[in-house]
């Protein structure tokens, strides 16, 4: 992970440590299972925000989820080339697989942040089927009036001059089963700047009430997707993915201390930083990513996310040869 800031301290690790009923003081461990919750059906005893750049961006933290867990989804990611018919016609296979809805009609087009918004939902609805804790079952969706800015521009397209209130609005899906809820924020695919990423972090954080979030749930971990800048390849370990909303992601968790317990983000296994590394489930991850005999898609990710890539994304049970992977790996800024 390339940054511009000198290497920090040894991150303080005891919730962490804690969680992990630990009982030796060292910088990386191993969980087994899906999540850290001490039981798939009991009482909340903490919200976990997890922060992704788009729609499609979950299991990359997955084996940190918790009972509580508010997905916060920076972009709508409209930039995807699938979303122009011609790409669609050959990425989508919906005889094996959900079809976009509605269809794309063109990168930036409404339909086309439409589609992914629904099919982050329906990605949810399918992996709570099979986990009680998943949030999956939603109400109508809540639009906010324009949220609180603080230093620094937010707005959806950086480039241009016609920034809108509605930029710093955000559309909120409740749980019905008081598990979590989905906030998308729609800060510009391609173009997020660490400043909105530090922006929709904190309003997320700031602003629970006024999202409908649960208030009375202390917030114990903040964590972002993967990214990794460092030149991984054939040679490492690592999974290359520079993508530059991710980045900006990696760049606001790394910069900000947010004071909201465990901060941490999914790197790569050679990242000098890595302080976690976590292991999803096999039941988590063939419900995610299960393929039928015939080649339907029957895992949720597959099924939900195969139109935006020719045939579908694959997992890696070992080792970091795909972006999605069983065994994830995690630096920690703070932990408080």
């Amino acid at each position: 992970m390339t940054r511009s800031i000198s290497p920090p301290a040894r991150p303080r690790l005891g919730r962490v440590l804690g969680w992990l009923g630990a009982g030796a003081a060292m910088v990386a461990a191993v969980v087994s299972g899906l999540a850290l919750a001490p039981s798939p059906t009991g009482p909340a005893s903490g919200a976990v925000f997890i922060v992704v750049p788009h729609p499609d961006d979950e299991f990359q933290v997955w084996s940190l989820i918790e009972q509580y867990t508010v997905f916060v989804v920076l972009t709508h990611g409209e930039q995807t080339e699938y979303c122009e018919p011609s790409e669609y016609e050959t990425s989508a296979q919906p005889d094996l697989e959900r079809p976009a809805e509605p269809l794309p009609a063109g990168r930036w087009s409404p339909e086309c942040s439409e589609a992914r918004q629904n099919s982050l939902l329906r990605y949810l609805g399918d992996m709570s089927a099979s986990d009680a804790r998943i949030p999956g079952d939603f109400g109508p969706p809540v639009r906010t009036a324009p949220l609180p800015l603080t230093a620094g521009a937010v707005c959806r397209a950086d480039r241009a001059d016609d920034c809108t209130s509605a930029d710093s609005t955000a559309e909120v899906w409740i749980d019905r089963r008081d598990r979590g809820a989905v906030v998308f924020f729609d800060l510009g695919d391609g173009d997020l700047t660490e400043d909105e990423a530090v922006w929709g972090i904190r309003t997320a954080l700031d602003q629970r009430a006024v999202l409908g979030l649960d208030t009375t749930l202390p917030v114990t971990a903040v964590l972002g997707a993967y990214a990794e800048d460092g030149g991984g390849g054939p040679d490492t370990r690592c999974f290359p993915y520079d993508h530059p909303d991710h980045l900006a992601l990696h760049r606001a968790l790394w910069d900000v201390d947010f004071h909201a317990g465990l901060q941490a983000a999914a790197t790569c296994a050679d990242d000098p930083h890595r302080s976690i590394t976590a292991t999803v489930s096999d039941t988590a991850v063939d419900a995610a990513f299960r393929i039928g005999e015939r080649g339907e898609r029957l895992g949720a990710h597959v099924k939900n996310y195969g139109w935006l890539w020719p045939g579908y994304y694959p997992v890696a049970r070992d080792g970091e040869a795909e972006l999605f992977t069983q065994r994830q790996y995690f630096w920690v800024r703070f932990d408080e």
